[in-house]
C-alpha cells in the first residue's frame, strides 16, 4: 500500500503508483518524479572511481628505483630538473604577487603587536619560528591585523617595535611589512636555479646528447 503524498500540481493526496519512481496523480492525472513528492531519495552520486591512480603511482615509483640503478644519471637528472622548476614557479609566482602589490600598495604606520610560533623544520631538526603580528591604520582609519611572512627562529623585532607597511587598499588584510620585501622571490629563483642547472646537465649527459661523464665518488 502506498501512502498518501501532495501532488506538486494540484495539492491533491490521493494517488496511486505508476511505474517507480514516477507517480500518477489520481486527481489531476498528472505524472511527476517520486524524488519531488518526497516518496524516495534521490541515487547519492559517487564520483568516478579512478582505479588508474593506485597503479600510477606505483608505476612512477618503481620507474624511478629501476632508474636510480639502471639510468642514475637520467633519473636524478629528471628529479633535479622538476625540483628546480617548481622552485622557479613559485619565484614567478611570487615575485608577480609583489609586483602587484607594490604597484598598488599604500604606505602605512604599523606596529608589532605579537607573534605567531610556529613549529617548522630545520637542519634536521624542529624549531620554533617567529612571525610577527602587526597591526596598523588604513586611510580610511579602519585597523587591519596580519601575521608577516618573514619569520625567523628569533624574533626580528621587539613588540610594541614600529614597522612601515605595505598595503592593498581593495583589500587592506593584504599587507606587508616593508623591508626585504623581495627577498621570497629572489630566494627561490636562486634555488631553483641551483638545482635546476646541474639537473638538466645530468639528464642530458645520460640521455648522450651531449658528452661528458658523471662520478657518484
Amino acid at each position: 500500500m502506498v501512502s498518501p503524498i501532495k501532488c506538486p500540481h494540484c495539492g491533491g493526496t490521493t494517488h496511486r503508483p505508476l511505474q517507480e519512481p514516477t507517480v500518477e496523480c489520481q486527481g489531476c492525472g498528472q505524472s511527476f518524479s517520486a524524488y519531488d513528492a518526497g516518496m524516495q531519495q534521490p541515487p547519492a552520486v559517487l564520483p568516478p572511481a579512478r582505479w588508474w591512480m593506485p597503479p600510477l603511482a606505483i608505476g612512477i615509483l618503481g620507474m624511478l628505483v629501476v632508474g636510480f640503478f639502471v639510468f642514475p644519471a637520467v633519473d636524478m637528472g629528471a628529479l633535479f630538473s622538476l625540483f628546480g622548476l617548481a622552485m622557479l614557479g613559485a619565484a614567478v609566482h611570487e615575485f608577480v604577487s609583489t609586483l602587484r602589490l607594490v604597484r598598488v600598495a599604500i604606505p602605512a604606520d604599523g606596529i608589532v603587536v605579537g607573534f605567531e610560533e610556529r613549529l617548522e623544520e630545520s637542519d634536521d631538526e624542529k624549531h620554533v619560528h617567529f612571525y610577527p603580528r602587526v597591526e596598523f591604520q588604513t586611510e580610511d582609519h579602519g585597523k587591519q591585523l596580519f601575521t608577516s611572512d618573514d619569520g625567523s627562529r628569533k624574533a626580528s623585532y621587539h613588540i610594541g617595535a614600529r614597522v612601515r607597511v605595505l598595503y592593498d587598499p581593495a583589500r587592506p588584510q593584504v599587507a606587508r611589512i616593508d623591508k626585504h620585501l623581495w627577498w621570497p622571490p629572489v630566494t627561490a629563483a636562486v634555488f631553483g636555479t641551483v638545482f635546476l642547472v646541474p639537473g638538466l646537465r645530468m639528464l642530458l649527459i645520460g640521455l648522450g646528447l651531449v658528452p661528458g661523464e658523471i662520478h657518484w665518488d
